[in-house]
């Protein structure tokens, strides 16, 4: 008989069959479809308050702006994450703490009001062309769009930075996960 190959790599202990193997496909599409559930709940959660918000500032004719800014975030959170996966795990920590947070929305309404002075800035939020412009509303739907993903980015930071302090902490005091869940 031969001797063993010292060169040859370790056999890995193969799980069930009915598992999927640690770093298959078929793995990494179930995390994925976990967090595409996950995500999709606290976006709705996490857009209560500022849509009640927004309703004050945005004339109804620039509501369509404003659900195509939701649908723009969702999809643009969830492309993010799923492209580069280590945002997951700290993205949906602190949107559990954005959400908590909504009771007294001191965040969401400082986000609005820096997303409306910055897009004003840039004169997207008014219609000129409108006989009954007012200024303190925001009257066309590109302007509304502009105002909410801004106001979606700067949220979904606030929640990417509790998230990321909450996963350092947890990696700190209980170990490193696996596969994140």
């Amino acid at each position: 008989m031969s001797e063993p190959n010292p060169y040859q790599p370790p056999t890995q202990a193969s799980l069930p069959p009915d598992e999927p193997q640690p770093d298959s496909p078929a793995k990494d599409w179930l995390q994925t479809r976990k967090f595409l559930i996950r995500w999709g709940m606290l976006m709705g959660v996490n857009s209560i308050v500022p849509m009640i918000l927004a309703r004050e500032v945005v004339l109804e004719k620039a509501y369509p702006g404003m659900f195509a800014g939701m649908f723009a975030c969702l999809v643009g959170g969830a492309w993010l994450c799923i492209r580069f996966p280590v945002l997951q795990r700290p993205i949906v920590a602190g949107s559990y703490v954005t959400a908590i947070t909504q009771f007294v929305p001191i965040g969401q309404v400082i986000c609005g009001m820096l997303a409306i002075a910055f897009c004003d800035a840039l004169n997207l939020c008014g219609d000129w062309n409108d006989t009954n412009f007012q200024p303190e509303l925001i009257a066309s739907p590109i302007g509304a769009f502009a105002v909410t993903v801004t106001t979606g980015i700067l949220l979904a930071l606030i929640a990417l930075t509790f998230g990321g302090i909450i996963v350092a902490v947890s990696n700190r005091l209980f170990g490193k996960p696996q596969q994140p869940s």
